[in-house]
């Protein structure tokens, strides 16, 4: 084997010699360079294409420059940092430059762990760009220079596998160059190094660990200071040190957040931070990278720690690891669920429910034991759905939450028909049996149990504009985790949702407890017609929140189209003469719901200062409530939207006069975050706290202590919060 792949290694680069490399070196020496030119040699070896690129076509004397060493893994390898951690090999440059030339060492761009059971490494998972800086004398006479970099690295998958390059940079001599195409591509690199960070380190005392008696532990608390803003958006952090034999590669480093500084609790190998403290290492052994990781992206820091033992403890704001466990999530995830069939928005939703048991409830044991399976089976299909398109859409790197479809005027519109079809059906303006189980029997050829499974589907979608107690840890946990264990948790949420109905199918005794069906049940249908025009007017003024008035006429006519279809289906025309009616209302309504979906919206929300529930408010901005901060000002932040009726329900019911009076003696600034359109730095600051959805509601005091309120309000929740 080893025979073969030494062949067919060396093969590769005869072949890569006589069709890539020849050919330019020939052209390197025979053929006139263009001006403002760049001429590069491609190395492509067994595993990995090498390219050596420079920022600019053109050099002149005294210049610095940079140049870069890209290389390009086949899927799924990946090289090494300057440190690799417990496996691996650094990439390395040798450079033969003309007389006088520098090269600087290598920049490396922060590195991500690459975990291999039992062991940890450090490096890139995909593609890297090395930069490198070159000066050039301030004495050159010449047309053109050459570079050439012997490169060796070790590319690993589940075997690794040294690989190495000689590679060719040709570069013009003149007064000024022009960036090269590559020219982004090194300035990207570069802006991935890390920064200069200002940091100071705590030792506590080395401790013994209970490991059979024979193992010493040790640790190591870091502590980096920063800015206010910059910590608010953190969700995690690592340590990468230069040096190889400090820390446990593997080991967790716990994050806290404080006021104005950042500490990550480091474990180490044995005796290191005793050692440090003996001064029988020196501390230049914990100059190192620390990685971060916000809503928006990733960053870094070079540190060079000094000893310090005397600093005080770190006072947390929050905390950015998740506090739940699997089964913790799993548990909240389910009570959500529960809970989530008392909340306002599934109030309409739970009458239709509340019916179809009614009408069932002199039908064989059977049938209603099915009826339970059937809508149970809507209720966590659909919630498997919303969960798997959230979870792609996120990994495609958007960054979403919960309830994420109702930001979309096409949904809503969507809804809008839905509910107002209902409504009709039940206020008798056409029959085609119980409620939305005959819409089902339209579906499934008069089988009522698509209609079942569809009040499932319907509840589901009317349901997500809430979040009730519990759900929202559970869901910032789910959407933090790889796509097995986000899905069990929304089963676990779809779970609870459907239990409530389906005790009742399944226990004789409970549907005892259900009124007899008879001919009260026409008028009590007829009632439920309301709840539901005024769920459909409650969309219709989201719609209009979100794409300005055009979109409520719209949207209003084609509700009117759907109407005219429903009434000629009531009568007893000509088939023909029949269906081409409804054709053409349908057709309208379906251009109209596409209207909306391309109306322009308007910007939801003000720069400028509105009230609120009685209150004065600002827009949200990271910026504003970073300033605030900065001045120890007491803010209040609110993550809302138009479409969360939980919302506005604690609104009406927690920001009262009372309440109001607080905000004006302490001086306290109300900001509003509006997230009923999509809105990245919302999404962010959701993020930071581990929430999927709005309500969020957050109080920072004057000495910074931060407060997270539950998503149920009250107005003496609100005033405890404020300190009243």
């Amino acid at each position: 084997m080893n025979c073969y792949r030494s062949a067919n290694t060396l093969f590769i680069s005869l072949f890569m010699f006589f069709a890539g490399v020849l050919p330019s070196l020939i052209n390197v020496a025979n053929a006139a360079t263009p001006a403002n030119s760049t001429t590069s040699v491609e190395v492509q070896t067994e595993l990995t294409h090498a390219r050596l690129m420079s920022e600019t076509t053109q050099i002149s004397p005294g210049q610095t420059f940079w140049v870069g060493l890209a290389l390009t893994p086949s899927e799924d390898w990946h090289t090494y940092w300057r440190n690799p951690g417990d496996a691996g090999k650094a990439t390395s440059i040798e450079w033969s430059l003309p007389a006088q030339f520098t090269a600087s060492a290598i920049h490396w761009p922060a590195p991500s762990r690459l975990p291999s059971e039992p062991v940890v490494s450090f490096g890139y998972p995909a593609d890297v760009l090395l930069p490198v800086q070159i000066t050039v004398p301030a004495d050159l006479q010449t047309d053109t220079v050459t570079l050439k970099a012997h490169a060796r690295w070790l590319v690993c998958k589940d075997v690794c596998i040294p690989e190495q390059a000689e590679l060719i940079l040709t570069l013009r001599v003149g007064k000024q160059g022009q960036p090269t195409a590559d020219a982004a591509l090194i300035l990207d690199a570069l802006h991935q190094t890390p920064l200069e960070a200002t940091v100071s380190s705590e030792f506590g005392s080395s401790h013994a660990t209970p490991d059979a008696g024979d193992h010493v532990g040790s640790q190591i608390d870091l502590r980096i200071s920063a800015d206010a803003q910059l910590l608010n958006n953190i969700t995690a952090a690592f340590f990468f040190p230069y040096a190889s034999d400090i820390i446990n590669n593997a080991a967790a480093q716990p994050l806290t957040i404080g006021k104005s500084h950042l500490g990550l609790v480091i474990p180490t190998l044995p005796t290191v931070a005793e050692d440090l403290l003996n001064k029988q290492r020196d501390a230049r052994d914990l100059a190192g990278v620390v990685v971060i990781e916000t809503g928006t992206g990733r960053a870094a820091w070079a540190i060079n720690p000094t000893l310090n033992t005397a600093l005080p403890p770190l006072v947390a704001i929050t905390t950015t690891a998740n506090s739940l466990s699997l089964f913790e999530a799993l548990l909240f995830a389910f009570l959500g669920g529960l809970i989530l069939n008392l909340m306002p928005c599934v109030l309409p939703v739970l009458s239709l429910k509340a019916l179809a048991i009614a009408r069932k409830s002199g039908a064989e044991r059977a049938a209603i034991r099915a009826q339970g399976w059937v809508f149970a089976a809507g209720v966590i299909i659909s919630f498997l759905i919303v969960a798997g398109a959230l979870l792609v859409i996120k990994a495609a790197g958007a960054q979403i939450g919960w309830g994420f479809h109702l930001q979309n005027p096409l949904v809503i519109g969507v809804l809008i028909y839905v509910l107002f079809l209902v409504a009709l059906n039940l206020s008798g303006v056409f029959e085609v049996g119980a409620g939305l189980q005959g819409v089902g029997q339209k579906f499934a050829h008069n089988n009522s149990a698509w209609g079942t499974f569809f009040t499932g589907v319907l509840a589901v979608m009317v349901a997500t504009p809430c979040t009730a107690p519990f759900m929202a840890p559970a869901l910032g946990f789910a959407l933090t985790q790889p796509m097995g264990i986000a899905l069990a948790v929304f089963l676990a949420l779809g779970i609870g949702f459907a239990l409530p109905l389906w005790l009742v199918c399944q226990i004789p005794a409970a549907q005892r407890l259900l009124p007899k069906p008879g001919a009260w049940m026409d008028t009590f249908k007829q009632l439920l017609a309301f709840p539901m025009y005024l769920a459909a007017i409650w969309l219709i003024w989201v719609l209009g929140r979100q794409s300005g008035p055009n979109a409520i006429g719209i949207i209003l006519l084609g509700c009117l189209a759907l109407g005219f279809a429903t009434w000629v289906m009531t009568k007893q025309w000509k088939t023909f003469l029949r269906i081409s009616f409804m054709v053409l209302a349908i057709v309208a309504a379906v251009m109209a719901l596409h209207s909306v979906s391309k109306t322009s919206g308007l910007e939801h929300a003000t720069s400028s200062n509105t009230a609120h529930a009685g209150i004065e408010t600002e827009p949200y901005t990271p910026a504003r409530l970073a300033d605030l901060r900065a001045a120890h000002q007491p803010v209040f932040v609110n993550m809302t939207a138009d479409w969360c009726i939980t919302c506005m329900v604690n609104e009406k019911v927690a920001f009262t006069n009372n309440a109001n009076k607080i905000f004006v003696e302490k001086n306290i600034t109300y900001l509003i975050g509006d997230w009923t359109n999509y809105d990245p730095a919302i999404t962010a600051y959701l993020a930071e706290f581990k929430r999927s959805g709005v309500p969020l509601y957050v109080y920072y005091d004057a000495n910074d202590n931060v407060t997270v309120l539950p998503q149920i309000l009250t107005e003496r929740i609100l005033l405890d919060a404020l300190g009243q």
